[in-house]
């Protein structure tokens, strides 16, 4: 992945707004927006910066907190109070930076808050991260109204996340808590026997799972590994929660969901970067599972008394190619059948060095822990898994995520 933000024009050829009395501000930060590709307008004060957000309806806004007349608090939130404008993002850009002040701009319904003067990577990222996952809400809303709830809880899980993130570090356990906040508790689903289990290498990890009820008798298993563990991780699974509701409320397959995920990451993800996924859907009525795969770790089915199998299900990763192709496998399941869905922190935790046959080695090993430890509950033998593997790498520091889901047919 690039350390240089992707330029482009804003959303959808919107432009980014900058609201700020200081011309020397306006000044540095349009020029430096410019120079990465962004239609830029300018607003000197709070009363312009709202007729400039009519106008214009920008991807962004830049926003001063310390202005004459109208301040930055007081143009937010009648930001956030017009339904024209309401899902326009605020950044503010402020002198202003104690924890008071920056308490204050959150609940006035920002999306982040930079203090000045501001590093110029740092805000050309956060400006693109912000103005790419505006596009990404547009793109969904059109799909399904109903996402404006999902967007509503994504803008509130990144007010968090970005309210942790402080350059003096000691703050990445809170991205954390952010992060598992958008993951799907097993026990809503308590009609069916799902074990869940992920444990993370570093407090931001890539790894990311969600349990999607799709009708009275059926849900949809989503597990996802984001390339890198790094805090542009944490965004991206902020994403593929809202990404995931909407698929699933619109699409019936598990390649057509695959599908839509690729065409909306593309959007968000930098050169190079990509995520391998997994869906599958368990139908309880019909007795099936129906699952496709990104690149993906082949999922793992047990069938009651028998021997274990993986089954492959070929596609291309998510985010990183033009076109791709997923294929579909269905399997007939009956009472007692386990299937599992992981990442390859799983398999590669059972590696025994770098050999040419490691890899197999792993998916043996595995294979046999679960078949061996059958006559546990689903979610104790998946618990037991990531413990097993944790103890079997011996390691001070995880060298992976592990993120292991269990299904046991009824």
């Amino acid at each position: 992945m690039s350390s240089n933000p992707v330029p482009n024009s804003g959303s959808a050829g919107r432009p980014v707004l900058i609201v700020d009395d200081d011309p020397m501000i306006r000044k540095l930060i349009s020029h430096l927006l410019r120079g990465a590709g962004y239609d830029v307008v300018q607003a000197e004060s709070g009363a312009e910066g709202i007729e400039a957000a009519v106008e214009h309806a920008p991807s962004l806004v830049l926003l001063d907190r310390d202005m004459p007349g109208e301040d930055g608090l007081n143009v937010c939130q009648a930001l956030k109070d017009d339904p024209r404008l309401c899902r326009i993002p605020v950044m503010f850009l402020t002198g202003l930076s104690s924890p008071e002040n920056k308490r204050e701009g959150f609940q006035a319904g920002a999306v982040d808050y930079v203090t000045k003067p501001p590093d110029r990577m740092e805000l050309l990222a956060r400006v693109s991260t912000h103005v790419e996952l505006a596009r990404t809400h547009e793109l969904v809303h059109r799909h399904n109204a109903e996402l404006a709830r999902t967007q509503e809880l994504l803008r509130k899980h990144n007010i968090e996340l970005e309210a942790s993130v402080e350059l003096q570090g000691g703050r990445l356990a809170q991205v954390r808590e952010g992060q598992q906040s958008l993951l799907t508790d097993p026990a809503k689903f308590a009609e069916y026997r799902l074990g869940v289990c992920l444990d993370t290498a570093n407090e931001a990890g890539g790894d990311f799972y969600d349990v999607v009820r799709l009708d009275e008798s059926t849900i949809g298993l989503l597990v996802a590994d984001v390339a890198g563990h790094d805090l542009a991780s944490a965004y991206l699974t902020g994403a593929l929660k809202a990404l995931t509701v909407a698929a699933t409320r619109t699409r019936t397959g598990s390649a057509d969901v695959l599908r839509f995920l690729h065409e909306n990451l593309r959007r968000l993800l930098g050169d190079m970067q990509y995520v391998t996924a997994c869906f599958a859907i368990y139908d309880a009525r019909q007795s099936t599972i129906e699952f496709s795969c990104a690149g993906h770790p082949e999922p793992l089915y047990i069938p009651n008394g028998g021997e274990g199998q993986y089954r492959e299900a070929i596609g291309d990763v998510l985010g990183l190619l033009d076109d791709v192709d997923f294929e579909t496998v269905r399997l007939d399941v009956a009472p007692g059948d386990r299937f599992f869905v992981f990442t390859d922190g799983v398999t590669e935790g059972y590696e025994v060095g770098d050999s040419i046959g490691a890899r197999s080695v792993g998916e043996a090993q595995f294979q046999r822990f679960v078949q061996g430890n059958r006559h546990r509950s689903i979610q104790e033998l998946v618990d037991l898994t990531i413990a097993d593997i944790r103890t079997h790498q011996g390691l001070d520091q995880k060298p992976d995520d592990a993120l292991l889901i269990g299904v046991e047919i009824k």
